[in-house]
């Protein structure tokens, strides 16, 4: 039995897949920004595609993709490309697929970890 049979039609997605590979501009090959593109942009757009054509009229989805609320860095030049990519995606989908799935986009910004201690000029720890 099919998954669509046994669970019914999808009804909300939540794209969480991504690559976040250190990568600067003269170490992106080709291959890598295929690879960055197929998981951080490809996949949501055919996971939206399919959700919208399993939809039967009357029905409704939601779709959620997690993005990064800083995506231009100099060492990660291919993610940075293609979360871009991702919000413009998000916003052409959440236009072209009204009113029967609504697409949203969250973005996370930073916490307080110790791997952001470099990019902020003071960090204030509370208990």
């Amino acid at each position: 039995m099919g998954i669509k049979k046994q669970l019914g039609p999808i009804e909300i997605i939540v794209n969480n897949a991504s690559v976040f590979d250190k990568l600067g501009l003269e170490e992106v090959s080709a291959q890598e920004l295929d690879r960055h593109f197929a998981i951080n942009v490809k996949a949501p757009f055919l996971l939206a595609k399919s959700m919208n054509e399993q939809l039967t009229t009357g029905s409704a989805g939601k779709i959620i993709n997690l993005n990064d609320w800083r995506k231009a860095r100099p060492t990660r030049l291919a993610y940075g490309v293609t979360k871009s990519a991702l919000t413009g995606l998000t916003r052409t989908l959440a236009l072209s697929l009204a009113p029967n799935i609504q697409v949203n986009e969250i973005a996370f910004g930073a916490y307080c970890h110790p791997q952001i201690y470099p990019w902020v000029d003071h960090v204030r720890i509370s208990a």
